[in-house]
């Protein structure tokens, strides 16, 4: 499913859905970098690939190409101010975005077009490289006209990482760089780059290995440009000088020995004293550390933070992280004199590679005062008035696997849409918050709530209807921006919606009609569990705190506990359209999200809870089947199932069937297959003493089939989006003839 630009904001309490927006065109978006503009307006940044992208004049169609758009929206999220999107010949990247204090919006990144609107009184009119890729500054007005944009760079390419800009409007300028000629000041305390071989891009032909090429060392880099772009205020290097690598034969060629020798700025902070906070990564020995310490010698890749006196001179740096390889992401001030560190960290773990983060806070000296690992992959981060750091996070997807009946939550494929995760330190510990999209940008507004933009589907169900895009277009993915109150009760955080009996086909965002459905995540119910009690012959709709709406109709529970809560879907979804679901945990509501409605899920349950292996199946005589007491060629064996489909006579909502229920039907034609030969269906009905939506089934089995304990038992249902099957492999065991 396509995925579009989601924006929302929650007035007063998170929990309670406010303000939200799509934004986005009949193809794909992403909001990338967000700012708030001084009169609470919320300004985004990022790419489009639509021709019809919303507040614009429609663009030319043509290849699949995307744009870099700048679009300003009211605080409130009902109305689109303006959008800019620039041609997309110019190549752009969204490194970042900042806003001044009279209105003026900065956007930053990268690019290898010629085309950049500079002006002839530009610092850099031109790129500098010859197929290489320059840094750029653009400057918008509040109305998003261009004012001024120049290029930065060498001969070589540079890499954009960060952007500040000072009140008297300068743009500070971090990145990498591997150009030798990087215009620097001559006041810069470093002002080479040493050229030393650091990667290697090979390339091999139809003969085999063909050679490689040789990729320089790149060097950290720190600007300041002058508030109307047209002069370079202060410029310099920031990194080592790598050692020179070694040569070796092989082949007919040579390849060279790798250095350690990479430096990059990936963010900068301003500080209260003029001076400036600069983080980023180092795999370089020798580091500069200041004047009066030692070099900094890295393990591996690690992450710096170094600072500038307000005159730019260097006053320190200092590594921050572990044994494994980290990167600042971003920087925030404190308040006073020190700074809050959000960090990458990246491991191999039994050949796979573990990722995760920290938030550190460093005294004006440079010194750790308190680290807090994250466990998940930060992306951005942000400070309020208050000195409170929040960092925005993007967490592993999960795959559901099931032991006993209990959900273990792996590294694999998410199953709704995109989660993440807002962690904000307090003075007693963390306080995290799950946030319904694939979050990449993050600020603070006046009140101290989290602003976030990022990218989301029409999963995500909160967005109002006076909303400037209460849905996406096309049904495409659009960026996301929400705004909630850190502070608040972590809200239940739903990640699959699984078939309770196939535990299969969590990975589609699916529900079909009657379905016994199982929803996976965290903080759903009680820990210890709560089985709900049948009352008047039926299944209640509150249980252990949790409720569960479908449509604003509560579904039946038939289990509730932290990590998993079951619930019977209605009967009367409508198939082919979306239904939105509610979950509730004590008053807390989890962020609404949307099912796609399919004529049928079918599934069959499995003695294990697991979805696979031995069936729930009965033979003739009532035993259980098993691998010691197999099913005769040619008998009978019963097994129940889930997610047939629409009915004839709808049952009252959690009702427990009973002996004279024959009448219900299920709508849709039904096969069953035994060992991958057709199958008789002697029965199907409502299964005596279950749920409605249980289904019970008696068929014989095939009568010339071999001897084997894991026969696959399948059924099918013929849906208008094609014939649906049940899970594999869920088995039966048959005896010889």
């Amino acid at each position: 499913m396509m995925r579009s630009i989601v924006l929302f904001v929650f007035a007063g309490s998170a929990l309670a859905a406010g303000p939200a927006t799509f934004l986005g065109g009949s193809l794909q978006e992403a909001a990338e970098k967000l700012v708030l503009a001084p009169d609470g307006d919320v300004v985004v940044a990022g790419r489009t690939s639509s021709t019809d992208f919303p507040g614009v004049d429609p663009m030319e169609a043509g290849p699949y190409r995307e744009r870099v758009f700048v679009s300003r929206l009211s605080g409130d999220l009902t109305q689109l101010r303006w959008s800019v999107v620039f041609p997309d010949d110019l190549y752009l990247t969204v490194g970042a975005l900042a806003a001044d204090a009279e209105g003026n919006f900065y956007l930053a990144g990268e690019t290898a077009s010629a085309n950049l609107p500079t002006a002839p009184d530009a610092f850099q009119p031109a790129v500098a490289g010859q197929g290489t890729t320059d840094a750029f500054v653009m400057k918008l007005d509040p109305q998003g006209a261009v004012l001024w944009a120049t290029y930065f760079g060498g001969a070589g390419s540079e890499t954009l990482g960060d952007l500040a800009v000072d009140g008297e409007g300068r743009a500070h300028l971090v990145g990498s760089s591997d150009s030798q000629d990087l215009p620097v000041t001559a006041d810069a305390f470093d002002a080479e780059n040493t050229r030393n071989i650091c990667e290697q891009s090979c390339y091999f032909n139809f003969l085999g290995f063909s050679g490689c090429n040789d990729l320089v060392c790149r060097d950290a880099f720190f600007a300041v440009l002058g508030p109307d772009g047209d002069r370079l205020d202060y410029a310099t290097y920031l990194g080592a000088d790598p050692p020179a690598g070694e040569t070796a034969a092989l082949s007919f060629t040579t390849i060279t020995e790798l250095a350690k020798g990479n430096d990059d700025a990936t963010a900068i902070e301003l500080a209260e004293d003029g001076g400036v906070w600069i983080g980023g990564r180092t795999e370089t020995p020798g580091f500069p550390g200041g004047a009066e310490q030692e070099p900094l010698v890295p393990l591996g890749d690690d992450a710096f933070v170094t600072r500038l006196r307000p005159d730019f001179s260097l006053a320190f740096s200092t590594l921050v992280g572990g044994d494994g390889d980290e990167s600042v992401v971003a920087l925030g001030g404190d308040g006073g004199d020190g700074v809050f560190v959000a960090a990458a960290s990246y491991r191999n773990v039994n050949s796979g590679s573990s990722y995760t983060g920290l938030a550190s806070h460093l005294t004006a000296e440079g010194e750790t005062e308190r680290t807090i690992p994250l466990g998940v992959l930060p992306t951005d981060a942000a400070v309020d008035a208050e000195g409170r750091f929040s960092v925005l996070a993007w967490r592993q997807p999960i795959q559901i696997v099931i032991t006993n009946g209990e959900s273990m939550p792996q590294s694999s494929q998410s199953c709704l849409a995109p989660q993440s995760l807002l962690v904000t330190l307090a003075e007693d510990g963390v306080v995290e918050q799950p946030l319904p999209l694939d979050a990449r940008a993050l600020g603070l507004d006046a009140d101290g709530r989290a602003v976030v933009g990022g990218a989301g589907t029409i999963l995500f169900a909160g967005a109002p209807s006076n909303a400037f895009q209460p849905l996406p277009a096309e049904r495409t993915r659009d960026a996301l921006i929400l705004s909630r109150d850190r502070f608040a009760p972590a809200a239940p955080r739903v990640d699959c919606s699984l078939n309770t009996a196939s535990r299969q086909d969590g990975f589609r965002p699916y529900v079909s009609p009657g379905e016994i459905v199982s929803f996976v995540g965290g903080g759903l119910g009680p820990d210890g569990g709560v089985v709900p009690q049948p009352e008047n012959n039926r299944f209640p709709t509150q249980a252990g705190g949790v409720r569960v709406l479908f449509d604003g109709v509560e579904a039946p529970l038939l289990w509730v506990s932290g990590s998993e809560v079951n619930v019977v879907a209605p009967f009367d979804l409508d198939p082919g359209e979306f239904t939105t679901v509610r979950f509730e945990r004590d008053g807390i509501e989890a962020d609404p999200f949307s099912l796609y409605v399919s004529e049928a899920r079918p599934g069959v349950f499995s003695e294990n809870f697991s979805g696979r292996g031995q069936g729930v199946i009965f033979n003739q005589d009532g035993a259980s089947n098993a691998y010691s007491n197999p099913a005769a060629p040619g008998s009978t064996v019963t097994f129940f199932a889930t997610g047939l489909g629409p009915v004839n006579l709808q049952p009252a909502p959690g009702s427990i069937s009973g002996d004279t229920e024959e009448a219900i039907r299920p709508l849709l034609p039904i096969r069953l297959t035994i060992g991958g030969k057709d199958a008789e269906i002697l029965e199907l009905r409502p299964a005596p003493g279950l749920v409605a939506g249980a289904w019970q089934i008696r068929a014989r089995v095939p009568g010339d089939l071999a001897a084997d304990s894991g026969h696959w038992l399948q059924i099918y249902v013929r849906a208008r989006e094609g014939e649906q099957a049940s899970q594999t492999p869920l088995t039966i065991a048959v005896s010889e003839q």
